[in-house]
Formats: structure tokens, C-alpha cells, sequence
């Protein structure tokens, strides 16, 4: 399945409408009221990509105005396009330096079965060597991200997805590494009262509740850090 949109549709838009027909497009970043062409103009990206990949195995087609001012379309609305130079990934990441995006065709996925989450609060990075040890036991989850407050409490959201037995297996893997220190909960509309949803928040980037407590806001200047598995350990927090 593919789409096609405009670069000023929102990310959160483009995802309830692929939700409606059971799709998503796997790129979550932080906050999902980004527009599609900007999420592109910079390569970002969300907690999915470590595990679903980003927007270059996502996007097929490209439309943009060049510094000229002429119309460039680059790539296609079919999956399987090997026409030409690859102009759509050279656009991803520009920043606007190549021209201006106003276009963007995506291949897309379904929508995971019965996506759960499990989310815990860590005093300290002690969680940095449970994860190492998750990842070494090759568990298939979804993605995997934590956000620091100023005090250094640390905020661990896992998501995985799949039918009750795999998702049993999973989530008896999680707690027998990380003990009853995570919560599981699953997705849905009837949980918004609990302090985490993921059925609403999974795929935009981290909880707003996390981002809240960490007084993260939007007109804030933050870090992020994509790190190899090995080197996350040695990561000056």
C-alpha cells in the first residue's frame, strides 16, 4: 500500500488517516504536529526507527521546487520505482538546501496487532544494562525509548505488539529482566484516564505525560542521541 500527501499535512493527520484504514507510515517523531515536509526536510524520526526503520525505507516519490523555481518530481507512487537518480532520498535531510518540498509518496504498513506498551520509572541508568540485556535476548519489540527529568529520574517506555501468545512471551521476558518495576498496558481508548496511553501516543513520538514531567516543551532547545547498542553505556548522561 502506498500514499501520497502534501508537505503541509501534519504527521499526527497522515496517521489517523491511515489509521482508519488499518495502515500506519512507522516514522514517529517527537512531536507529531510536524508537517510530513519538514519531518523529511530534516530526517527525523522517533523511537520506531531503531527497529522499523526511517522515512528512506518509507519514501518512493518526491515533488519540490528547486532554486530555480521549477517543479522537480523525483521517484514514483508504485513501490518497485528504479527509474533515474534516487533524488527522493538525497532530499531527505536537506534542511531545504536542495529546494523546497511540497510533495511526498510513502509505502505503508498495516497497523501492528494488539499494540501494548510496558513503562517503568528508574532513580538512576540502571535500566541502560536491563535493556543491553533485552536486546542480547533479540526480543521482537517495537521500539524502545526513555526521557531524563532535570533530577535524573528516567522515564522507560518498551512497545511490542502481536497476538496473547506472543505477547506473553514478551512481556515474561521483560519482567524477568527488569523485575515488577515496568507496567504493562495496553492500547485503547478506555486507558486515556491512566497516566500512560499508548494506543494514542505510541506512534508520535514519546508520552506527553513523560514529556510534561521532564518539562520538555516545543520552544525548548533539546539533545537527542542515536547510539550503536554497545555505546550506549558509555554515554556521558
Amino acid at each position: 500500500m502506498v500514499v501520497g500527501v502534501e508537505a503541509g499535512m501534519s504527521i499526527r493527520t497522515l496517521q489517523k488517516m491511515l489509521g482508519e484504514r488499518n495502515m500506519l507510515l512507522p516514522v514517529n517523531p517527537w512531536y507529531s504536529d510536524s508537517c510530513v515536509g519538514s519531518v523529511a526536510a530534516c530526517n527525523d524520526f522517533g523511537p520506531n526507527r531503531m527497529f522499523m526503520g526511517g522515512l528512506r525505507d518509507y519514501i518512493i516519490g518526491i515533488e519540490y521546487i528547486n532554486g530555480k523555481g521549477e517543479i522537480v518530481t523525483a521517484g514514483g507512487k508504485v513501490v518497485k520505482n528504479v527509474s533515474g537518480y534516487d533524488l527522493t532520498r538525497m532530499m531527505l535531510g536537506s534542511q531545504g538546501g536542495l529546494g523546497v518540498i511540497t510533495a511526498l509518496n510513502f509505502k505503508v504498513l498495516p497497523h501492528p496487532v494488539e499494540p501494548h506498551g510496558m513503562f517503568g520509572i528508574f532513580q538512576n541508568e540502571k535500566w541502560l544494562i536491563q535493556v543491553k540485556e533485552l536486546l542480547n535476548r533479540r526480543l521482537p519489540l517495537d521500539w524502545i525509548q526513555a526521557v531524563s527529568t532535570h533530577d535524573s529520574t528516567w522515564s522507560l517506555g518498551l512497545g511490542y505488539s502481536g497476538n496473547l501468545s506472543k505477547r506473553n512471551r514478551i512481556e515474561s521476558e521483560i519482567s524477568d529482566v527488569f523485575g515488577e518495576s515496568m507496567e504493562i498496558l495496553p492500547d485503547g481508548k478506555s486507558f486515556s484516564g491512566q497516566k500512560f496511553t499508548p494506543g494514542e501516543q505510541r506512534f508520535e513520538g514519546f508520552l506527553k505525560e513523560a514529556r510534561a514531567a521532564a518539562g520538555l516543551k516545543e520552544n525548548c532547545f533539546h539533545v537527542f542521541a542515536t547510539l550503536p547498542t554497545e555505546e550506549i553505556m558509555n554515554f556521558p548522561f
